[in-house]
């Protein structure tokens, strides 16, 4: 048998966990760089902070980064994009 208890707080709900992306902080024009290896998880999470926290009106567009010849830029041995947030 179960011995109920009464006036136990209750803790706070919490959800999810913080995102590593600096969606929160961005606006309009702002953009970050992230390797190719993490692009795959930033649109996952950028799509997820679009829908859940701004009801769809946040937008990201992730692009790879060219230098002056058009070659992709490489650090550390992985392609490099940008993630810009355009609306």
């Amino acid at each position: 048998m179960f011995k109920i208890e009464k006036n136990i707080a209750m803790p706070d709900l919490k959800v999810g966990r913080a995102s590593i992306f600096p969606w929160e902080e961005m606006e309009v024009g702002d953009s970050f760089q992230i390797p190719a290896t993490k692009v795959n998880s930033a649109r996952s999470s950028g799509s997820h902070y679009s829908t859940a926290k701004t009801g769809g009106q946040a937008k990201f567009v992730y692009r790879a980064i060219k230098d002056a010849d058009g070659n992709s830029v490489v650090k550390d041995g992985v392609v490099q994009f940008r993630v810009w947030r355009c609306k």
